[in-house]
């Protein structure tokens, strides 16, 4: 899946992509309480109650998140929570998902970087408004 990517203009490999996800968090303005550091790598600790990833995937469709249904991550049932949220949100943004909430809670390298390379796949994709211009431009072409 790196293979298909590029950041900068220049193809992505494993240090790339957590540079990438780095950036893209420490670029959202977020309230103290909601804040996380960066990681160190994808088999970082701190992501196992999500909150690293749904900033993440947040910064790549805004919005995507809701807030209210993100916990501290404090316990088991949280993380489980958590994580079986990011994957749905993951999914809803348009990644194709190959993890489970337990590859996420135990923090599974391999998998990890299935995600984001899934969701910076979905930042280079064209919007759904790019889409509607660049069908409207087809169609007045056409005519």
């Amino acid at each position: 899946m790196l293979g298909k990517l590029s950041f900068d203009g220049s193809a992505v490999d494993e240090a790339g992509l957590l540079a990438w996800a780095n950036a893209k968090v420490a670029g959202k303005e977020l309230p103290p309480e909601q804040a996380v550091p960066p990681i160190s790598g994808f088999q970082d600790k701190s992501m196992a109650d999500s909150r690293f990833l749904l900033h993440m995937i947040d910064a790549v469709r805004p919005e995507a998140v809701d807030w209210a249904e993100v916990s501290a991550g404090g316990t088991e049932e949280e993380r489980h929570e958590n994580a079986s949220y990011a994957i749905s949100i993951a999914r809803k943004i348009g990644c194709k998902v190959f993890l489970t909430w337990e590859d996420i809670v135990e923090v599974q390298p391999k998998m990890i970087t299935t995600l984001l390379a899934a969701a910076l796949l979905v930042e280079q994709a064209p919007s759904e408004e790019e889409m509607a211009a660049l069908r409207i431009d087809a169609e007045e072409e056409a005519a």
